[in-house]
């Protein structure tokens, strides 16, 4: 039997029914992070939590019981949950077993070679070289982005992205097309194909061609 696995994205500020977070560990760390915006990424990215613990699980945050763990990776009892940020954009992914999110600004001229040096493993640098050149920016804007899901997947303290062989774990990723923007999300999971993508606003998913990663 699949697992449910629910991926939420929304853009802020949005509209929350209680300004207050749960639990006072949360309150802590976004009152301690010296980035305005960031303390808004982190406070709005905890409220969509909260909404979609209650649509997918029927849970409320307040009864929960939520920790933080030695790795610095948000946890509790009742069910399995990743968050990530990006811009103004925040993500939630939420399921009985184990999960990974990560979204990003698609910015292909960020991921130059000398990126994919430090970031790929090696069968993974051999990929990215037999593309065409002009495409090679953007399929290291996708890789990331696995690489970050399956980072947050296995719960680890330190990210070395050039450790992660992203082909040995289950992972969907899809674009988010937002009027002349777009970011790139993936989901990773034993059961990510059955994943099922959430959105308040009438942004489109655009499925992505992944198979060269």
């Amino acid at each position: 039997m699949t697992s449910v696995i629910h991926v939420y994205v929304a853009r802020f500020p949005f509209q929350v029914s209680d300004e207050k977070i749960f639990p006072s560990a949360r309150v802590e760390e976004i009152e301690s992070c010296s980035n305005p915006y960031v303390r808004r990424q982190k406070y709005y990215v905890w409220k969509l939590l909260e909404n979609a613990l209650m649509h997918s699980f029927g849970l409320k945050i307040e009864k929960l019981n939520i920790w933080r763990s030695s790795c610095g990776k948000w946890e509790c009892e009742e069910c399995c949950f990743s968050l990530s940020h990006s811009n103004d954009f925040v993500a939630v992914a939420v399921s009985e077993k184990p999960i990974g999110v990560d979204i990003e600004k698609s910015d292909e001229f960020r991921f130059t070679a000398a990126l994919a040096k430090r970031i790929t493993t090696a069968p993974e640098s051999d990929k990215i070289n037999s593309l065409e050149k002009s495409v090679q920016g953007r399929a290291l804007n996708i890789l990331w982005t696995k690489k970050e899901a399956v980072f947050k997947l296995l719960g680890d303290k330190a990210f070395r992205p050039s450790d992660i062989e992203t082909s040995e774990f289950a992972s969907v990723t899809k674009a988010i097309l937002c009027e002349d923007e777009q970011y790139i999300i993936t989901v990773a999971s034993k059961d990510a194909k059955d994943a099922v993508f959430r959105c308040a606003e009438r942004l489109e998913f655009v499925d992505l061609d992944t198979k060269f990663l």
